[in-house]
């Protein structure tokens, strides 16, 4: 870790939550410059034995693993924000870092999304957006309704960033979009003030409950009163081009075994008119339409009489007399 010197993408998976994916579309600069490392817990490591062969280089494809041991929490989410947030204080001479949650994979080349996301617009921190919700108090409803977590804690917290000063989102605090991230991908330039910002947000998370997103913006805002400097927050469809996201473990092993349960589709019922049947005098060709010979109903004598038919008499001199 301490041989990584300029670019790292770093992702973890702790408690065998998520399924370890591999980086696509990498370059092969990529591959020799950027350091790609996966941290595991013990658990998630058994699991990965039975399925994923790990060399003597302690690599799963791209991946470098990293086994932690003797975790600091009882909580596997909380122990991924160690590295999620203090990458710098793991890779001490890395200049620039890509984080990407555990039920992501990465699409796009790490010096592509660094050009996107930071060189280009000359910031030196950037997270996206929540795709949905702007608002803090928001997002805590919304947490609370998920069971992200407990109730009580949530609402502790939120009281107290109130009592801090935090205050709904509107447009009065343009040019800032949004007070809420989404948290699963921070693009990043290791220089004091954005360690400064990952290290007084990693307190909160240790401090409050381990959702994240509830206290970004009241450790970013507290910077932004003293120094000129704010967190760039794109797109979540921006997000969305260079990772693509899949369900966790537990979810997708549900899916599948409901998928399993299912008995199998029977084909669909086609219902066949009957065929309409023609009259004998129809006609056979399309387009010419006629009409069906009516049966003759009880002759009268008055028809008889009036009808207008031959009617062979007999023969005369050897020939048939015809009479109309």
């Amino acid at each position: 870790m301490q041989q990584c010197q300029r670019t790292v993408v770093a992702s973890a998976i702790f408690g065998n939550y998520d399924i370890l994916q591999q980086p696509e579309n990498i370059s092969e600069s990529s591959k020799d410059t950027v350091c790609f490392f996966m941290f595991l817990d013990e658990e998630t490591e058994a699991a990965l034995k039975n399925s994923t062969t790990i060399d003597h280089t302690k690599r799963i494809g791209l991946w470098r693993v990293v086994v932690v041991r003797n975790l600091p929490y009882s909580d596997a989410r909380r122990n991924g924000k160690v590295p999620k947030l203090l990458l710098h204080r793991l890779f001490p001479n890395v200049r620039y870092s890509i984080w990407i949650d555990g039920k992501l994979k990465l699409v796009r080349d790490p010096y592509q999304v660094l050009e996107r996301f930071l060189w280009r617009k000359n910031v030196s921190f950037a997270i996206s957006r929540h795709y949905r919700r702007f608002d803090v108090y928001e997002e805590a409803e919304a947490n609370k309704a998920g069971g992200k977590y407990d109730n009580a804690s949530i609402d502790y917290q939120i009281e107290f960033y109130k009592r801090e000063g935090l205050t709904h989102y509107s447009s009065a605090k343009l040019p800032i979009t949004s007070d809420v991230p989404e948290g699963c991908v921070i693009i990043r330039e290791h220089i004091p003030i954005t360690n400064l910002f990952t290290c007084l947000w990693f307190n909160e998370v240790d401090r409050f409950t381990s959702r994240d997103q509830l206290s970004f913006s009241t450790v970013r805002d507290k910077i932004r009163s003293r120094v000129n400097w704010t967190a760039d927050m794109f797109l979540d469809c921006e997000r969305r081009d260079f990772v693509v996201q899949s369900y966790h473990r537990e979810l997708l092993e549900q899916r599948q075994a409901t998928l399993r349960s299912r008995p199998p589709l029977r084909p669909p019922m086609v219902q066949i008119q009957p065929r309409k049947m023609l009259p004998d005098n129809a006609s056979k060709e399309p387009g010419k339409a006629s009409s069906a010979k009516k049966l003759p109903g009880k002759r009268t004598r008055d028809k008889k009489s009036s009808s207008k038919r031959s009617h062979r008499t007999k023969v005369v001199g050897g020939k048939e007399a015809i009479q109309l």
